[in-house]
């Protein structure tokens, strides 16, 4: 009987939450989790769930989930750690980590953006740890969700090097709801993934503005699917992860109908729909973030600064402004969640740019 390996999720946040529901109870995976919230941590252990957010409530510890108590990290022994927490989170975690097996154990990014550095979550982690073996596991799905067992599609990416490390973490999830594809493109499948989080703020916003008016709803959400694809070639990403495989096409198209699915709405759907009903970008924050981290907020500010590097600005409304004309959606969100625009000026905005 081949022995089962060793799992540690570390970061008790939507995402890592959901991994951790569906790796014991529909894969029968032991499962270790940690959190740099020692109290919360204490609290779960001793009242036997997770306080982090309230759907979590409704969830008791699984038989073959393991609540880690301890303010550092012992990864001795575990084959494949899992770094759950936030991408701003993930640096504090890692340097958490004591008697990590490099040569064994392999380190798991699910983090969707960059840090203010521009690295994406597997140069942070090769800075830590520059001889392990690093995966990313990012996908179209709700944490909430695959706790719920719900179906789920995700994708698994790694180089060359940790390939067969990504085939047997991708065959942890046979018999569960977690539908895993494989990718060789990591920096595309990061990219992908944190613009994704963007596309769902920004189709709710649309859906909820323009869905009275179908002519421009429909060109805004194909505009928004265009601008997606153009912002990962400018980026740098492979041809074959914007093209070919199909992989992050499907992956997106799965995100954009998820947003429209009543019940299923993210932390970044949410965000988007209560910018869409006025509410002032603080207060909608704050009550999205009750689902999760909203990572569109930040990861708005980061494509930002990426394209800034490549020499394209949207400081500027001027209409002539190519930045503008390419990439309208992103220019208006941005007004919008930097506050410098209202609502209502920004969809108008985006109408009169359909006209052209």
């Amino acid at each position: 009987m081949t022995e089962q390996p060793r799992i540690l999720i570390l970061g008790a946040g939507t995402f890592g939450f959901g991994t951790a529901m569906v790796l014991t109870k529909q894969a029968g995976v032991p499962t270790s989790i940690w959190d740099i919230d020692r109290r919360m941590m204490d609290s779960w252990q001793t009242f036997d769930y997770c306080s982090r957010y309230p759907w979590m409530q409704d969830y008791d510890t699984p038989d073959g989930l393991a609540i880690v108590t301890s303010d550092r990290i012992n990864a001795n022994g575990y084959d494949y750690i899992l770094l759950a927490p936030s991408m701003a989170g993930l640096e504090p975690t890692l340097q958490l980590i004591d008697n990590l097996n490099e040569k064994t154990a392999t380190l798991v990014t699910m983090q969707k953006g960059l840090n203010d550095n521009l690295e994406t979550p597997f140069q942070v982690v090769r800075h830590h740890f520059p001889l392990a073996h690093i995966i990313q596991y990012t996908g179209a799905g709700f944490g909430e969700n695959m706790a719920a067992g719900e179906w789920t599609r995700m994708i698994i990416a790694s180089g060359k090097r940790s390939w067969d490390s990504a085939k047997r973490f991708r065959d942890l999830f046979t018999g569960t709801k977690i539908w895993g594809r494989l990718s060789l493109d990591p920096t595309g499948m990061c990219y992908g993934g944190f613009l994704r989080t963007i596309t769902s703020c920004e189709t709710s916003i649309v859906q909820h503005c323009l869905s009275g008016e179908l002519g421009s709803y429909a060109t805004a959400m194909a505009g928004i699917y265009d601008e997606y694809w153009r912002l990962l070639k400018v980026l740098g990403t492979k041809r074959q992860t914007r093209q070919d495989g199909s992989d992050e096409k499907m992956t997106l198209m799965a995100d954009l109908l998820l947003c429209q699915q009543p019940g299923n709405i993210s932390r970044n759907t949410a965000f988007g729909q209560y910018l869409a009903e006025g509410m002032p970008v603080d207060m909608a924050l704050r009550r999205a973030q009750e689902k999760g981290v909203v990572e569109s907020y930040r990861n708005i500010r980061i494509v930002q600064k990426l394209l800034a590097r490549g020499g394209i600005f949207l400081e500027t409304e001027n209409s002539d402004d190519p930045a503008i004309s390419g990439y309208p959606y992103l220019y208006y969100l941005s007004q919008l969640i930097g506050r410098k625009m209202p609502l209502d000026k920004c969809i108008e905005g985006i109408k009169q740019r359909q006209t052209r």
